[in-house]
Formats: C-alpha cells, sequence, structure tokens
C-alpha cells in the first residue's frame, strides 16, 4: 500500500496498516504501479515539470536512482504504463492540452531522451491502461459474470 501526499511517498503495510517507510519527494501526486507489479510511478504535481517523475521499488519502498525526468509541460498529474513499456502522464491545469510519454528501460526508469508529447482536450485529468488479460474473469458488479 502507498500513500502519495504533498511531502513524501510511504509504503504502508496492509496487514495493519503501520508505515513501513516514507520517503520524502516534492508534491507527490498521480501514481501507478507497473502491471509485473515491481515499479511504482509517482507525479511531483508542483515542480513545474522539473523532476516530474520519480520510480520506485514496490518491495523495499525505496526511490530509485534513475535519470532526472523532466517534461516539457508542467503540472504533471496522473500516470500509467502501456503493455509495451511506455508510461504516458497527463498535464492538468484550466488551459492544459498535452500529455508527455516516456520509454521505459529494462530497469524500471524512464529514458529522457525518449520524450515525446500528444495533446488531447482542455484539461487532460485522468488515464488508464486496461491490464493485460490475466485469464481470471473481472466482476464490475455484483452479479456480474
Amino acid at each position: 500500500l502507498f500513500i502519495a501526499d504533498q511531502t513524501a511517498v510511504t509504503k504502508v503495510s496492509a496487514t495493519n496498516i503501520s508505515v513501513i517507510e516514507a520517503q520524502t519527494l516534492g508534491p507527490a501526486h498521480g501514481m501507478f504501479i507497473s502491471f509485473d507489479s515491481t515499479y511504482l510511478y509517482t507525479t511531483n504535481i508542483g515542480g513545474g515539470g522539473i523532476d516530474a517523475i520519480a520510480v520506485w521499488n514496490v518491495e523495499t519502498g525505496q526511490k530509485l536512482a534513475c535519470p532526472s525526468i523532466d517534461t516539457e509541460f508542467p503540472v504533471p498529474h496522473n500516470p500509467t504504463v502501456t503493455e509495451d513499456d511506455v508510461l504516458l502522464v497527463t498535464h492538468s491545469g484550466p488551459t492544459a492540452t498535452f500529455n508527455s510519454a516516456f520509454e521505459i528501460e529494462y530497469d524500471g526508469c524512464l529514458n529522457p531522451h525518449s520524450r515525446a508529447s500528444f495533446e488531447t482536450d482542455i484539461n487532460p485529468f485522468g488515464i488508464i491502461t486496461i491490464p493485460p488479460p490475466s485469464g481470471e474473469l473481472l466482476c464490475l458488479r455484483e452479479g456480474a459474470t
């Protein structure tokens, strides 16, 4: 269990709800865990696009020593990861229209030289990737099959 707030990312035991580790990071906001549950990606919503995305080891709760990731646009908000190892992130704000994309390297870090962007409509807020099929049925509401 991870909690992002204005000063830290905190790993919490889901069993007894006790803090395991807290690490200071600028105003953390959006979070996404890789499909293999190895890496946690968080956004620095208050950094103006500087050090915009941090990568964490889910097992240890430690921030990885990855290259600094700066985005072309401010207010990186919500991240998601695709099946082909691309991290996408929205940029929020009343006039924001752009989103960023970065390739994920073998070690979970983002490649800062792979930065790309694409435009959507005003104030892109949420973004989600459908997880790869697991062979199990997903129940979206009670009684559904």
